[in-house]
């Protein structure tokens, strides 16, 4: 191992927010759900050519020195990416193409509502919306952060701090709303999100505060013929690999080589 992706999930879990069945063993006891290293030793019937190689492999319990990993969980590191940088790039890109490309279907010329869109993973994710040709509307919480949105091509940025940013984005678009939301914001936040949908809109929830506190949600918010994800990549990974993955093994390799590069 040398170096470890910190994500929410592991902070949660660490102070006690994740509940015990959030995952199938206590998450606190397996911090760590991305990483990158170099391979010391491979099992029977995988390539050798592995060993030595630099990867990044997506495996809870990984916040450790070393880990046994599934050899279909493991993707070459680019020459020019660090360690560092590397652990930091498959859960945040392979949730923004889950969301956005699986489930949304977003299309050239939909309106997607992307919140926090300035850290690491809010830009891997509309980055995703940008290689959609989406029209892109983001929120961040402060001016410095929405002057760095503004500076990577994105048009409209409103304050994630203030419940504001609905009239916003309602005015923005002529008191149509958007087609998506990608939304990581709780309470209040969440229920301003679900209220700028357009008929038809899909609403991707990707944070986990208000799933395990069970945050009563009205379904008159839905009423367009609006559809509702909620998003948790380490069950998706455990439970259903291949989907998590985006197909088959060419085709993920291809993927994360595609992000590495940029």
């Amino acid at each position: 191992m040398r170096a470890v992706g910190l994500n929410f999930r592991d902070v949660m879990a660490a102070t006690g927010l994740l509940l015990p069945d959030a995952e199938a063993e206590p998450a606190w006891r397996r911090l760590g759900f991305e990483c990158a290293g170099v391979v010391s030793a491979v099992g029977e019937g995988v390539d050798r050519g592995w060993i030595d190689q630099r990867v990044v492999a997506v495996t809870p319990g990984c916040l450790a020195s070393n880990v046994a990993v599934a050899v279909d969980k493991i993707f070459a590191i680019a020459r020019r990416l660090s360690f560092a940088s590397a652990a930091a790039v498959p859960v945040a890109f392979a949730t923004a193409h889950y969301a956005l490309v699986t489930l949304a279907r977003l299309k050239a010329g939909e309106r997607v509502l992307i919140h926090a869109a300035a850290g690491g993973s809010g830009w891997r994710r509309s980055s995703i919306a940008q290689a959609q040709s989406a029209d892109i509307l983001a929120t961040a919480g402060s001016q410095e952060k929405r002057s760095y949105l503004y500076r990577r091509g994105v048009e409209h940025v409103f304050d994630s701090r203030s419940l504001a940013f609905a009239d916003d984005v309602r005015w923005k678009t002529g008191g149509r709303g958007v087609d998506v939301v990608l939304n990581s914001l709780p309470g209040a936040f969440l229920e301003k999100s679900i209220s700028v949908l357009a008929a038809g809109g899909r609403f991707l929830e990707i944070g986990k505060r208000d799933i395990y506190a069970d945050t009563p949600l009205g379904l008159h918010a839905l009423r367009n013929n609006a559809a509702f994800y909620a998003i948790d990549l380490a069950k998706l990974a455990a439970e259903q690999p291949a989907t998590a993955e985006g197909g088959d093994r060419s085709r993920a390799d291809g993927n994360w080589r595609a992000a590495s590069s940029r």
